[in-house]
């Protein structure tokens, strides 16, 4: 799997309008479970939610950027914030395939929405996903191609997104 460029989570988080929506959606859906009982379902299902739309945001933060974390005070020494990455986790799990193979999906299908004219398989190229081979009913064998295999995870990452309540942003063409 290729790397995406680091400039920055910041500089990044701007210039990407799904990936800034969907960090605005899992802060809501943050706040909204914070406030409903600790053990409830209604919760569980939220925090679900919460810890599948962090795996597309930015990949997981990094021991240093851990400890990094701090306190924010007031005049009266009264905390009234705390200062952490963008990548801290709500709650540290990860399910299926590693998080890096969701961002390269999501970092796929910005750059699709910003210019149409690509193809997908110049895409599958540019992000890494290469070629698979898969067991077909009759026990056979059969070759994959890289671009159906990036256009079955945005189209899994579009059905989430809307599940979720994520708007995709249209085409700029």
């Amino acid at each position: 799997m290729g790397k995406l460029p680091y400039t920055g989570d910041l500089a990044y988080l701007l210039g990407h309008r799904l990936t800034r929506d969907i960090l605005k959606r899992r802060a809501e859906l943050v706040e909204e479970a914070q406030q409903l009982p600790e053990e409830s379902p209604e919760r569980r299902g939220v925090e679900k939610f919460v810890s599948q739309l962090e795996e597309y945001i930015l990949p997981k933060p990094t021991a240093h950027e851990l400890q990094q974390t701090s306190l924010l005070t007031n005049q009266h020494g009264e905390t009234v914030g705390i200062r952490q990455s963008l990548r801290r986790r709500y709650r540290d799990t990860r399910r299926g395939r590693p998080e890096e193979y969701r961002v390269q999906t999501l970092a796929a299908l910005e750059e699709k929405l910003a210019n149409p004219t690509l193809t997908w398989s110049a895409l599958a190229l540019r992000y890494g996903f290469a070629d698979v081979t898969r067991r077909a009913a009759d026990g056979s064998r059969v070759r994959v191609h890289g671009h159906v295999v990036l256009e079955r995870a945005v189209c899994r990452l579009r059905q989430f997104l809307r599940e979720a309540g994520v708007a995709l942003p249209h085409a700029e063409a």
